[in-house]
């Protein structure tokens, strides 16, 4: 009987092992099976860069005039930096350190969002946000974030300043 026992655990042990290595194996791969996701900082020979849009091809109005970091008025580290056209980052009050990247795109003279750059949850679409500039005087931004979630919430208005590095 100790010896079925034994045999048993054995055999368990070593599916669960294989079923490791293998599910390791696949994900090493990226992409081999039809819908499986590719990493956003995997470059995979044969595959169509993303089209990004270029200062140039932006909507005229606000795209490419607003860059740089600026910080919620009254804050101390918690605001968007612009990295260019199609990226900024966005740093919360309560991490400085760590600040989100994302994805952003214009829609038009005056409005843009912002979307998650990198997958956090792989049953969930990324977040995204939706921001219309109110005005923009160089040093001064204000958006306008209309509330798109569930709930009858007032849209948000953020004031922020032109960090000085």
């Amino acid at each position: 009987m100790n010896r079925n026992v034994l045999i048993a655990s054995i055999v368990a042990l070593l599916a669960f092992g294989m079923g490791w290595f293998f599910h390791d194996l696949k994900s090493a791969t990226f992409g081999s099976t039809p819908g499986e996701p590719v990493p956003d900082n995997v470059r995979v020979p044969g595959a169509e860069p993303e089209s990004s849009e270029s200062a140039a091809d932006a909507p005229s109005g606000y795209a490419g005039k607003i860059s740089g970091r600026f910080i919620l008025k009254g804050s101390q580290c918690a605001g968007f930096d612009f990295i260019n056209p199609t990226s900024a980052a966005w740093t919360n009050e309560v991490a400085c350190q760590y600040p989100d990247t994302l994805k952003l795109r214009w829609l038009g003279n005056r409005t843009f969002f912002t979307q998650d750059s990198k997958r956090t949850n792989e049953a969930s679409p990324p977040r995204v946000w939706i921001y219309e500039v109110i005005s923009f005087d160089g040093q001064t931004l204000v958006l306008n974030s209309p509330w798109t979630g569930w709930n009858d919430f007032k849209d948000e208005r953020l004031e922020l300043v032109k960090a000085s590095d």
